[in-house]
Parts: structure tokens; C-alpha cells; sequence
């Protein structure tokens, strides 16, 4: 099973697995890098690592018109029923199977106040590995690590790392390089 990810400008990727679309982090319109617009985004699922406003972006008008499932932490996601959007929370260390693979939160250290001030919960990071168990990719807020060949329990093996990329600081870089399709 393959995934394929598209970089959408500053954190945002589009993640397609197991024949499912994965927004994660949504900073969409107003992003100067931005690749589409949110009126334009298909998602399944968006995955939303931490509460700042260049991550949430446009997760609720995406989720509204897609009716995507966001996944976060606990927080946000009492954030997001306020505002109507269906949300799964996990929180750090916890993993869920989901219908395009297992999805892990792990530790990421940031800030995650939401866009309107109040607490957004701790920020995450993702280890998602796809339904057969094969590959697997590890995003910590701005970054991403493409791993192959994950252990028996779904980890990444030590030093099984075959592309990384630094997605906000030298993203134009990567984008000129078309190192990031």
C-alpha cells in the first residue's frame, strides 16, 4: 500500500493512503505558499497536530464542507464541537486504528493556544502507518520523516530514514527542488 504525500505550503500536507485523503494542519488561505484553497480541499480526515492559527487554518470551513473527521487532542476537539465539526481526540502516546492505518500522537514540544485565545492542549506529533503495515511517515509539527519498513510493533527502525524534509524553514527550497510532489 502506498502513500503518497503533497506538500501544500508552510506545515500543510495532503496525505493519500489506503484510498483515503488526509489534510494535516489546513493553513490554507492565507498562506502566500498556499498550494489550493480551503473552497477546494478533499479530505477524509484532517489530522491537526496543535492549536496555533497556522495550523488550524481553515480545518473547520474544510471539515464543514467535506465533512471530514478531525483528529486531534482533547481540547481542540471540545474546541471543534462547538463549532460543529465532527472530531476523534487522542492524546500523547496513544494510538487509534483507523479506517487508512494507525495513527499515533506523540510528544511534541510547542505552544498551542487556539486562534481565539483560549487553551488548545498539548501540540502532537504523528506516526502514521499505513493498513498493511509496511510504511509508515512521522510528521512533528513543521516536519515530516518518511520511514520504510517499520518493526513489528509499528515503530520505525533506527536509522530506516529514507527522506526528510525541513517544511518551514527552506520550504521554497524543497518546492523548487520538486524534492516534495
Amino acid at each position: 500500500m502506498s502513500i503518497k504525500i503533497t506538500w501544500l505550503g508552510h506545515a500543510s500536507l495532503r496525505v493519500e493512503t489506503g484510498g483515503y485523503q488526509l489534510l494535516v494542519d489546513p493553513f490554507l488561505t492565507d498562506n502566500p505558499m498556499g498550494a489550493l484553497s480551503a473552497a477546494e480541499a478533499q479530505a477524509d480526515y484532517i489530522l491537526l497536530s496543535h492549536g496555533h492559527g497556522d495550523h488550524v487554518g481553515d480545518t473547520v470551513e474544510i471539515a464543514q464542507h467535506t465533512g471530514a473527521t478531525v483528529i486531534t487532542n482533547f481540547e481542540i476537539g471540545g474546541w471543534l464541537d462547538k463549532k460543529g465539526v465532527k472530531n476523534h481526540t487522542q492524546h500523547i502516546g496513544g494510538g487509534y486504528h483507523h479506517p487508512f492505518g494507525y495513527l499515533k500522537f506523540t510528544q511534541a514540544v510547542h505552544g498551542s493556544g487556539l486562534p481565539d485565545g483560549s487553551y488548545g492542549g498539548n501540540p502532537a506529533g504523528f506516526l502514521l502507518t499505513s493498513k498493511d503495515g509496511k510504511k509508515s511517515i512521522y510528521r512533528l509539527r513543521h516536519r515530516f520523516v518518511w520511514r520504510y519498513a517499520p518493526d513489528r510493533r509499528g515503530r520505525p527502525r533506527p536509522g530506516s530514514i529514507a527522506y526528510r524534509r525541513q517544511l518551514h524553514h527552506g520550504a521554497r527550497r524543497c518546492a523548487a527542488r520538486g524534492a516534495l510532489a
